[in-house]
């Protein structure tokens, strides 16, 4: 395709620009950060909704938990899932292409 060997050692920036491909993690980052905004909109009573914010009642087993669709939310922005709720709806947050989603890890 742009006939680069590895021994050319081109870093992964340049072959993505060369190439015009999208950063797989990146997307996944903005996909999720999209999705978040339109489940933050939806009723209380919307299933989807509902899921998001489940927590079973069982025990956890023991060791490490897993990590949840919502920590890394709660990671970025230091807030519980309704403080990110109370955010969406007092102010334009959910509007905006959210600068969380540019932030490496």
């Amino acid at each position: 395709m742009l006939n680069v060997r590895l021994l050319d050692q081109h870093s992964r920036e340049w072959l993505r620009e060369r190439t015009q491909l999208k950063d797989i993690v990146q997307a996944a980052r903005e996909r999720k950060w999209n999705y978040l905004r339109k489940l933050m909109l939806l009723p209380d009573d919307r299933w989807n909704r509902k899921l998001t914010e489940w927590i079973p009642n069982t025990r956890r087993p023991v060791g490490r938990p897993p990590t949840r669709w919502m920590d890394d939310f709660t990671k970025y922005t230091n807030k519980k899932f309704d403080e990110l709720l109370s955010l969406c709806l007092t102010n334009f947050w959910c509007c905006n292409v959210s600068p969380f989603v540019l932030r490496d890890r």
